[in-house]
């Protein structure tokens, strides 16, 4: 089961590269890393592989909050990719989309936001704003007892689904 990820609020253009890696390294490779790492022990059948990617409205990329929607889409192109190369050897692979949990990324992203509008260049007053819209529009979020439940009755059912959507907002619908 993958549940790791970070967030990072900045923009495309005065990301460094560091971040910039540092993002894909834990969001996409580290799915990648913890999968090659365990496949022996789930192949042939004997078990299956859940990828939280994050995002309910998967296309959704938001301004300043880009870079982890790039890494998220990377992650989703990845459990796609893997879903039907490993369906040959009958090992699922699920995809799970919870939106908003209560975890600390969340208070990651505020204090992310906080710390873009300090250190922008180019965005000083626009950071704000978006701030207030993000906040309005973005919809409630799910305590992570919520997920574990779905992932227990995904791991006990016999023909899972590929995809669960949770904590599916209509204004973030509409947002994407």
């Amino acid at each position: 089961i993958n549940f790791a990820g970070i967030i990072m609020m900045n923009s495309l253009i005065e990301i460094s590269e560091e971040e910039f890696i540092k993002i894909f390294n834990v969001n996409v490779f580290g799915a990648y890393r913890v999968n090659k790492t365990f496949f022996p022990l789930i192949k042939n059948g004997k078990g299956r592989i859940i990828i939280t990617t994050s995002e309910v409205a998967e296309n959704k990329i938001l301004p300043f909050n880009a870079i982890y929607g790039v890494s998220k889409k990377s992650l989703d192109a990845y459990a796609q990719g893997l879903t039907m190369e490993l369906a040959f050897l009958d090992v699922p692979v699920i995809t799970l989309r919870p939106g908003a949990v209560e975890t600390p990324i969340l208070n990651d992203s505020n204090k992310e936001m906080a710390e873009l509008n300090k250190n922008t260049e180019l965005y000083q007053n626009t950071i704000t704003k978006f701030k207030r819209i993000v906040d309005k529009e973005q919809g409630g979020s799910i305590k992570p007892e919520k997920v574990a439940n779905l992932v227990l009755k995904i791991l006990n059912k016999k023909n899972p689904k590929h995809v669960y959507k949770i904590n599916v907002s209509k204004k973030l619908k509409l947002l994407n």
